[in-house]
């Protein structure tokens, strides 16, 4: 009997490493023909059918998300992606409820959805919250935090400045990047650096250089 029901669950686990690869492509940016789509998307269903785990459910949640990201950027009818993508992420919120990228990936399908300003950044405070030194979520918070500037309170404004500060001393390349994109942001990073001159300076040799090569380009 013991045997029966684990030969399933073994290659359920298979099936997950073809997934995590599939994923892995997608977030690179890699587009696949419908039937492959289709076909991952079958897995991950049959896997949670066997083991409603919180990896299975954060897989499901997050090759929603990355085939509703793909999906924006051609411009085509998301709707129903939206909605399927949000009933998995609250399921894996749940399940996980401190996990940083799933509030993040919320905060995405919120405005997607349209949502209020105010409920989108509540939900992108609790990414920082659960993860406020979370690498891979650095920039892409600041980025998403820095279009609603004029409108956060000042608990929102510290935890961005916050974030700031920690790109610059997790990943100064990230941090010259962000403000060649958004240079309305300057003043705001340079303040957030007033503590240190030395810092101050390596910031501004840095841009200088950036804006010098974008400009060859």
């Amino acid at each position: 009997m013991l045997l029966i029901f684990s030969v399933p669950r073994f290659f359920s686990s298979l099936d997950l490493s073809h997934i995590n690869s599939f994923i892995i492509e997608m977030q690179k940016g890699n587009s696949f023909a419908p039937t492959a789509i289709n076909n991952v998307e079958k897995k991950i269903n049959k896997s949670i059918s066997w083991h409603s785990s919180v990896e299975n459910q954060y897989l499901k949640s997050i090759f929603l998300y990355q085939q509703l990201k793909l999906e924006a950027q051609k411009h085509s009818d998301i709707h129903t992606l939206i909605n399927n993508t949000d009933h998995a992420t609250r399921k894996a919120l749940q399940l996980n409820p401190i996990d940083p990228f799933i509030w993040y990936q919320l905060a995405f399908i919120f405005y997607a959805q349209g949502q209020p300003d105010d409920v989108i950044l509540n939900v992108l405070k609790y990414s920082i919250y659960t993860g406020p030194v979370e690498k891979d979520l650095l920039y892409g918070r600041i980025l998403f935090m820095s279009d609603y500037i004029a409108v956060i309170d000042d608990e929102l404004m510290n935890l961005f400045k916050f974030q700031l500060l920690l790109l610059w001393q997790l990943k100064h390349h990230d941090s010259v990047t962000l403000i060649v994109k958004k240079p309305e942001l300057k003043s705001l990073f340079i303040d957030v650096l007033s503590f240190s001159t030395e810092d101050q300076l390596q910031f501004n040799r840095h841009l200088k250089k950036a804006k010098k090569k974008n400009s060859e380009k």
